[in-house]
């Protein structure tokens, strides 16, 4: 029986790519199918079968009894679940297993459950998006950990198409999830205050709905003024053309444990700097006032501060354009790919 040398455990929403795993996930898939051939990777979509132990370990058993190398994509919902399910099947087939992290909460699973370690052990490599996690996990004892950052093929914004003139009102962009944790009921309020005695400020929303803020949200879009737009869900890989007119991106997570967030690679590629609360990896991707601006996570005072300064001093923003068009090389996935490749061919 011929084997796969890969199969990639991931989710595989191709018609649904609205979240940084998923978009990952594709990324990871296209492009290894480049090098190696499409009948060389084998898919096994987690987000199918993570419902039923019978589904999850049919699944698993064929993924290892026909393929060489086993690359696991996940976030950090329920991901000691699936790397348990793995490394227990895997006593059977000893093959290697890649776990490739999308996010960085991986140390509160280990802080919180102490007796992951043991079963992180047993993967043949951790690949993780920042230096700061993947010295926090060696401190644990984890010695196989690699950083490959996040990475999308976009169209790149570079030179004289860098927009550095502002009409006002200055236009925002916001492009992610949708929902209470990325910090966006809170935005809403600073702009409508900042706008209160004239529009300063225009918002293009673009994002999934999360599920548990679909009730939420219609009431939240009902109190939406005509200069903030609800537009949808954007193509994952146009982000960077719809972004590179605007004057700022918007990421007021309130979540402490982001990686490398999507849209802000999406900015990089439009040349676009991003106001940023200051998420406990921030400095691992963002350099204040070259790539970006940034505030107190869920100091939305400091947030509603940081837009009324700029409004006054666009000059700023527009200096910062050229280091964000730069800092896109680092998430072009021939960059990525190439080195990741090494690492799975050692």
């Amino acid at each position: 029986m011929s084997k796969s040398k890969f199969c990639i455990m991931g989710n595989f929403s191709r018609n649904n790519a609205f979240d940084g795993q998923t978009i990952k996930t594709l990324e990871i898939v296209d492009r290894l199918a480049d090098i190696y051939g499409k009948e060389n990777i084998r898919e096994c979509n987690y987000r199918e079968i993570k419902h039923s132990k019978v589904k999850l370990f049919k699944a698993l058993f064929n993924a290892f009894r026909k393929s060489e190398k086993i690359l696991l994509l996940s976030n950090n919902t329920s991901v000691m679940n699936l790397v348990k399910a793995c490394t227990m099947i895997n006593k059977l087939f000893k093959r290697d297993i890649y776990f490739i992290l999308v996010g960085a909460a991986l140390m509160e699973t280990v802080n919180e459950t102490p007796e992951s370690l043991n079963i992180l052990k047993q993967l043949k490599h951790i690949i993780v998006e920042t230096d700061t996690l993947k010295n926090d996990l060696n401190r644990c004892g984890l010695e196989r950990v690699s950083v490959f950052p996040n990475f999308k093929k976009l169209r790149h914004f570079k030179g004289e198409e860098l927009e550095t003139e502002y009409q006002k009102p200055l236009k925002l962009i916001y492009m992610s999830r949708v929902m209470d944790l990325k910090g966006f009921p809170e935005m809403i309020r600073e702009i409508k205050k900042i706008n209160e005695n004239g529009i300063k400020y225009t918002l293009d929303i673009y994002g999934k709905i999360e599920t548990d803020y679909v009730d939420e949200f219609p009431r939240i879009r009902q109190t939406f003024p005509d200069y903030i737009k609800y537009h949808g869900l954007a193509n994952a890989w146009d982000t960077s053309e719809i972004m590179h007119n605007y004057f700022l991106h918007l990421f007021p997570t309130k979540c402490p444990t982001e990686g490398q967030p999507a849209s802000i690679i999406d900015a990089f590629f439009a040349g676009l700097p991003t106001l940023s609360a200051r998420w406990d990896y921030y400095a691992d991707m963002l350099r204040e006032g070259e790539t970006a601006v940034s505030f107190e996570r869920c100091n939305f005072d400091e947030f509603r501060e940081k837009l009324e300064y700029y409004y006054d001093h666009p000059e700023e923003i527009a200096k910062m354009r050229v280091f964000c068009s730069d800092e896109a090389k680092k998430y072009m996935p021939e960059t990525v790919i190439n080195d990741l490749v090494k690492l799975l061919e050692s």
